[in-house]
C-alpha cells in the first residue's frame, strides 16, 4: 500500500470490511461515488452491524460517532479506537459537548471527510423510538 498513512488506513479498513461481508456470505458492490471533496455528516438508522462494514466499504475514511460504552467491548472496541472513532457518553451534556467539537474541527479542517452518526443509538428496526440528542 502506497500512499499518506491516512490513505493506507482507508485503504486496509477497506479492504477489512469486505473481507468481513464476504465471509458472512454477502457481496458488495459500491455504485457511484460520492464527492471526495465535500465533507459531510452521514445520518442514517441503524438497522444491523452489518452496516458498519457497509459504510466503511463504501466511505473507507469515514469517521463515526458511538455510545462510549462500545468502547469496552472486546474486539469491536479497539477497533473502533484504532478507526479513530469519536466515543460520546450521551449522559453527560459535557462530552456531548466535547464530541460535537471534535466534529466541527473534523469538518472544518480536513477536506472531504465524512462523520457517520447512527442516532437511534441502537440497532433496531423500530422505527417509533426517538432519536438520539
Amino acid at each position: 500500500m502506497k500512499g499518506k498513512p491516512e490513505e493506507k488506513k482507508a485503504e486496509l479498513k477497506a479492504k477489512c470490511s469486505k473481507e468481513v461481508l464476504k465471509t458472512l456470505g454477502y457481496e458488495f458492490k459500491v455504485e457511484g461515488e460520492a464527492p471526495s471533496d465535500e465533507s459531510c455528516i452521514l445520518v442514517g438508522n441503524h438497522v444491523s452491524y452489518l452496516d458498519i462494514p457497509v459504510v466503511i466499504g463504501a466511505a473507507p475514511k469515514a469517521i463515526f460517532i458511538s455510545k462510549d460504552n462500545v468502547q469496552k467491548w472486546p474486539l469491536l472496541g479497539p477497533t473502533g479506537t484504532a478507526m479513530g472513532t469519536i466515543f460520546v457518553s450521551r449522559d453527560k451534556s459535557s462530552n456531548r459537548h466535547q464530541a460535537r467539537n471534535a466534529i466541527s474541527e473534523i469538518l472544518r479542517k480536513r477536506t472531504g471527510e465524512k462523520i457517520v452518526v447512527f442516532p437511534s443509538g441502537t440497532t433496531s428496526l423500530d422505527e417509533s423510538k426517538p432519536w438520539k440528542k
